[in-house]
C-alpha cells in the first residue's frame, strides 16, 4: 500500500539545511532524477506522479499536474543555493521553454471596434 503522505515542497526546500547538506555531498543523482521526473511528467501531461519514494518503506511525496512547474521553480532555487550550476541552466532553460510555450498557447482576445 502507498500512502502519499509526504509534501514534496519539504524536500525541495533551499532553506532546509540538513537536506541541503546532504544533497550537496551524494545529491547529483537525485536531483537529476527529479529533474527527468517532473520534465517527463509535464510532457505526458500526467494528472499527478510520485516524485520521492522511500526506501524500505511505503511512504511517497506524490505530485499534481499543477504542482510542476512550482516544483520545477522550487528545484532551480535549490539548485542554485547548492551550487550546481550545470543542473541550474538545465532548469531554466525547461522553466523558459514552458513559459514561451504556455504564452505562445494564448490565442489573443479578438478587439471589437464600434463605428
Amino acid at each position: 500500500m502507498v500512502n502519499p503522505n509526504v509534501a514534496w515542497q519539504k524536500y525541495l526546500n533551499s532553506s532546509n539545511t540538513s537536506i541541503n547538506r546532504y544533497l550537496k555531498t551524494y545529491g547529483d543523482l537525485l536531483l537529476h532524477q527529479t529533474f527527468q521526473r517532473l520534465t517527463s511528467a509535464i510532457k505526458s501531461k500526467k494528472s499527478h506522479i510520485i516524485l520521492f519514494r522511500f526506501k524500505d518503506s511505503d511512504i511517497v511525496s506524490k505530485i499534481g499536474k499543477e504542482d510542476y512547474i512550482p516544483a520545477l521553480e522550487h528545484l532551480l532555487n535549490l539548485c542554485t543555493k547548492l551550487e550546481k550550476y550545470e543542473m541550474c541552466r538545465d532548469i531554466h532553460n525547461e522553466l523558459k521553454l514552458l513559459k514561451l510555450k504556455k504564452a505562445r498557447g494564448r490565442t489573443p482576445k479578438a478587439k471589437v471596434t464600434v463605428t
